[in-house]
């Protein structure tokens, strides 16, 4: 299934759902400065991490053509320092885990990926980052 909603400079593109995702995260283009959010829900949860039961895992892997995975979020924890001024999170029941990018800049453009920490299931979206409008003077 394919759709594509416009409102608030943003632009998004849904991609076919497989059994172990129940959301997958969307393509997003998005103005400067904007927050952008994804959201990935599994099937899969872990009962022990409460309150906190996604067992999801982020990786941002840059634009231009980079085969590079960085891992930013582990059990839905941003995971090193320098990465928390750029991303937060938010987890909800059912195995949910929402990354954010606080304030998305050129840098930030690139694809997103969520897995479900087996690694058998990934997931991806890509952010682009939309141009500013030329104002002419006359």
């Amino acid at each position: 299934m394919l759709f594509t909603k416009l409102g608030s400079n943003v632009a998004a593109v849904c991609w076919s759902v497989n059994g172990a995702f129940v959301t997958r995260p969307i393509n997003l283009a998005v103005s400067t400065n904007d927050a952008s959010e994804f959201t990935c829900t599994t099937n899969h949860t872990n009962a022990t991490t409460s309150p906190n039961p996604a067992i999801i895992h982020w990786w941002y892997m840059a634009g231009g053509g980079s085969t590079k995975m960085r891992p930013i979020v582990s059990l839905c924890e941003v995971y090193s320092r320098k990465d928390k001024s750029v991303y937060h999170t938010e987890s909800a029941a059912g195995g949910a885990c929402n990354l954010i990018v606080n304030s998305t800049q050129l840098m930030n453009a690139g694809r997103y990926l969520c897995d479900d920490e087996r690694g058998k299931a990934m997931s991806t979206a890509e952010l682009v980052l939309l141009g500013n409008p030329i104002i002419a003077l006359i």
